[in-house]
């Protein structure tokens, strides 16, 4: 995708999208990305719980593009 180290991308999915700091991991495979849990996480999943009360905030399909804007800071 032509983004760097350090880069900022706009991750999106079909609940949200957030705009974070790329960092390159050469243990992932390619295509895959990882977010911690957490306020820009939760920006990208559906606040709908599975019949045991846990979210759904695994393999989500996000798209990943190159962006200018600045990393979003957690609201409160």
């Amino acid at each position: 995708l032509g983004i760097p180290n350090g880069g900022n991308i706009k991750v999106s999915s079909p609940t949200g999208s957030t705009i974070v700091k790329a960092l390159e991991d050469p243990e992932l495979e390619e295509g895959l990305i990882v977010m911690p849990k957490g306020f820009w996480a939760n920006m990208l999943v559906s606040t709908q719980l599975t019949e045991e009360n846990l979210m759904l905030d695994r393999g989500v399909e996000v798209t990943v593009e190159k962006t200018e804007e600045p990393p979003q800071p957690p609201k409160l």
